[in-house]
């Protein structure tokens, strides 16, 4: 028994100076931002005009027939803190989408990711116990998000003018563990902990397209959010708001073949304060991205498109109390199926994240599917 309670001792006091994983999975975790597999080529510069990203319900007129979208996300990560580094990799399906049309409606249900807190650490180091030295392996780890399910619908009010509302429903699940474990050798009995965090929330969004002038679109979208709670094993511990956000983008395509796009977000993350921990810092969050598409070759009958893009952002959970910046690019191509009615998307981001005392480099490649028949 003694060495149980000496076990438990070592675990709760190193349990504070355990970092989180990552640098981008702080807090509540990473935010996805809800694009489509098109979306993460341009690093998020169309997502205001981009019917397949859950942004701006008024996008959704830009499709006018039946289609299913589904996108695939894995990350490969490297961070580092001082002279140590540590490598990951996250297997995410962060968007799915179904559109349908009906005279000038144009309606949407799917879910996409808003924050994925997926990370796990393992340490080895020794303890002592009654004047002697055992090595021992702390374990921590989350694994689940915040998804975000969303039922939008946009109409067509003329050819200038688009409008869309959506209602979303915000719920998920952090299962954290804990644990220092020995080996058997030493008698030593190991201690954990494991935690079902549940999250559940709900917001209404809206947006607008137009075209003013021939070939210059400007699009702009707002969410407010409502009551957000958070939950242990089914108990409610506390409650903040869904993050309102606001974003506007700048399209032009005057050029035949070639399309630019501009886009500026701004969202509200402190409204979820008081759902992290005091550790723990939010910042409100802006976001800038370029991106730019061409035309390429056809192929089964339709073109490909070649695309390119920028984004700098602030995350919204900090490390010891300093924001995390973002920065980064990303390519991508798309590929037309059956003449074009069915697609897919390839792309990868190269993105930096840097803290003081902190950095962290990830690879985050994109396949995305759509289907139209």
């Amino acid at each position: 028994m003694r060495h149980l309670v000496i076990a438990f001792a070592a675990l709760t006091l190193a349990a504070p100076l355990s970092a989180q994983g990552s640098v981008g999975t702080q807090g509540l975790g990473y935010p996805l931002g809800g694009l489509s597999g098109a979306a993460a080529g341009l690093a998020g510069a169309n997502a205001e005009i981009d019917p397949n990203s859950a942004v701006n319900p008024a996008a959704l007129t830009r499709s006018n027939r039946f289609s299913v979208m589904l996108r695939f996300e894995p990350e490969f990560r490297d961070t580092r803190v001082g002279s140590l580094g540590s490598n990951a990799s996250v297997m995410r399906f962060p968007a799915f989408q179904a559109t349908g049309a009906y005279g000038k409606f144009v309606g949407s249900v799917g879910v996409t990711t808003m924050l994925d807190r997926t990370w796990r650490n393992q340490i080895f180091d020794s303890v002592l116990v009654d004047g002697t030295l055992y090595r021992s392996r702390l374990q921590s780890g989350s694994e689940g998000a915040v998804s975000d399910a969303r039922i939008a619908l946009g109409y067509v009010v003329s050819q200038k003018l688009q409008v869309g509302l959506a209602l979303h429903s915000l719920v998920g699940e952090n299962r954290t563990l804990y644990s220092r474990t020995f080996d058997d050798t030493t008698g030593i009995i190991g201690i954990g902990q494991n935690n079902s965090f549940g999250y559940g929330g709900s917001a209404l969004s809206f947006g607008v397209t137009a075209e003013p002038i021939s070939g210059l679109v400007l699009a702009g979208s707002a969410r407010v959010g409502q009551e957000m709670r958070l939950e242990l094993e089914g108990s409610e511990l506390s409650t903040a708001t869904v993050p309102g956000r606001v974003g506007i983008g700048v399209t032009y395509f005057g050029i035949p073949g070639f399309t630019m796009y501009a886009r500026l977000d701004q969202t509200r993350w402190s409204d979820l304060e008081g759902l992290a921990s005091d550790s723990v810092s939010v910042f409100d969050a802006t976001e800038i991205s370029l991106g730019a598409e061409a035309l390429g070759p056809k192929l089964f009958g339709a073109n490909t498109v070649f695309r390119a893009g920028l984004r700098d952002r602030t995350l919204p959970f900090g490390v010891n109390g300093s924001a995390v910046t973002e920065r980064g690019f990303a390519v991508g191509i798309g590929l037309p199926l059956s003449r074009g009615r069915s697609q897919i998307d390839i792309g990868g981001q190269r993105m930096a994240r840097r803290t003081p005392g902190a950095s962290e480099t990830a690879w985050l490649f994109s396949l995305g599917f759509g289907i139209r028949p």
